[in-house]
């Protein structure tokens, strides 16, 4: 695969930025559902690579999301500072690991508490039902994205590595 197939149309992002000996590092999000890349099986995957290499290596990420149980049988819960349980997501293996929520039952400060938490975790993307205006602050600081998500979590998270929007 060439630079040229991955500027295609569907792609959610695109970037490039310049390694060493001025070769381009290409990275994107694949956003369509339904349809099967030429790069590889797992069409919604990040790939990051070189242009020259035209080989391209799936990125693991790690998918915070607030639980209202210990696994991923569970359902995301309604709210994000106050909720049960955290678990965090590994996205390619989708190995978990499953926490109480600390700053559930806090008195003021849930929200940034919470994205502090899931920041100190490496935590990419948080997937929730809801969230405040002081949590959505602090992930927007942290660099953490938010995806509004309202289901079971097995099933929020395919949602979301296939591109959804909202799941």
């Amino acid at each position: 695969m060439c630079l040229s197939e991955v500027w295609g149309e569907g792609h959610a992002s695109a970037g490039s930025a310049l390694l060493a000996d001025d070769v381009p590092e290409v990275w994107y999000r694949d956003a369509t559902v339904g349809l099967t890349a030429p790069w590889g099986d797992d069409a919604t995957a990040f790939w990051i690579g070189r242009a020259d290499a035209c080989h391209f290596e799936e990125i693991s990420m790690k998918i915070g999301v607030s639980a209202m149980g210990d696994s991923c049988d569970a359902d995301v819960s309604p709210q994000f500072a106050r909720c049960p349980y955290f678990l965090i997501v590994d996205s390619e293996t989708r190995e978990f690991e499953a926490f109480s929520n600390s700053a559930a039952e806090a008195s003021h400060g849930a929200g940034p508490a919470a994205v502090r938490e899931l920041a100190d975790r490496d935590v990419s993307v948080v997937l929730a039902g809801k969230i405040g205006p002081n949590a959505e602050r602090a992930l927007a600081a942290a660099g953490i994205e938010f995806v509004q998500a309202e289901a079971k979590i097995s099933d929020a998270i395919e949602n979301y590595l296939r591109g959804a929007t909202t799941t």
